[in-house]
């Protein structure tokens, strides 16, 4: 437990933004030339993939990239992609991959970051395509994707386990600690079970979700996670750290095949889409009772 702690602690102050050493290989190596296939390769710098490889260079011509260059590593000996990888080094630089391009890393005062798009993973290109409509679906998620690559978005590497946290700039949470935002939990209705799903959070607040229903509270901005249990008995819980005034998203469910209980978040696009839905649904349910 005590290590566990530790472990958190330490993953908080790197988020943080305060200045200190990460204690990493990579931070203070001059990188190794190569392929990451994951984000521990590159947190220790040693590259699996060594292979030949040279880097394509395009110039950006989305709004707010200019100035900068995509850029396409390809292998020396059949001029292939790389694809599937976490990233790479030319021998000077790193580079992550994100969304559809690779971009550099930098990493000062303690933090492992990247300028790269707005995140739009699968779900919301799905979500994109649902508002467009069967015939247009397409189109707005063409759409929404030029959009996404419009962004030029700050995302900070979590130095322990390789995950991002998105903000419009990069932050000091120390400027924004005590300030408000808000949690916005939800749940859907297809394939899901009517029974409830009940929520606790810091062991004060309690209420519960039914099948297209929603519940928006406002949290502060804070190093200390929130805890937050759910299911038939709020048996199962999870850590949630607000750093940034952005809404956070939870979409909550129990499946209908199995029963499986699940609280998680999920990217903004979506969240707004199907917490919008639900809240239709939920205001259409309190009309209706209160004209009985």
């Amino acid at each position: 437990m005590k290590v566990t702690l530790l472990i958190f602690f330490l993953s908080l102050l790197s988020l943080s933004g305060i200045s200190q050493e990460l204690g990493i290989p990579i931070e203070n190596e001059d990188p190794k030339r190569g392929i990451y296939k994951s984000f521990e390769e590159f947190k220790f710098n040693i590259p699996s993939i060594t292979d030949s490889f040279n880097v394509e260079r395009n110039v950006r011509t989305q709004k707010n990239w200019k100035g900068t260059y995509s850029l396409i590593p390809r292998y020396s000996e059949n001029n292939k992609k790389v694809k599937k990888v976490w990233g790479f080094s030319d021998g000077q630089k790193t580079y992550a991959f994100h969304q559809w391009e690779f971009f550099e890393i930098k990493i000062d005062s303690g933090r492992i970051g990247f300028y790269a798009h707005k995140q739009l993973d699968n779900a919301g290109a799905a979500a994109a395509g649902v508002l467009g409509g069967a015939i247009g679906g397409g189109i707005y998620a063409g759409i929404a994707i030029s959009n996404a690559k419009s962004k030029r978005i700050y995302y900070q590497i979590n130095p322990i386990n390789g995950k991002l946290h998105s903000f419009q700039t990069k932050i000091d949470i120390s400027d924004m600690e005590g300030q408000m935002t808000k949690l916005i939990l939800y749940r859907r209705s297809k394939k899901e079970m009517n029974e409830p799903l009940n929520i606790l959070i810091n062991d004060s607040l309690g209420f519960e979700l039914i099948p297209y229903s929603i519940k928006e509270i406002d949290v502060p901005i804070t190093r200390k996670p929130l805890k937050i249990c759910y299911g038939k008995n709020s048996e199962q819980c999870m850590d949630l750290v607000v750093i940034s005034t952005d809404i956070k998203y939870l979409e909550g469910s129990i499946s209908s095949k199995g029963a499986e209980t699940k609280l998680e978040e999920v990217q903004i696009e979506v969240g707004k889409f199907y917490s919008t839905q639900a809240k239709f649904y939920q205001n259409k349910r309190e009309n209706k009772d209160n004209n009985r």
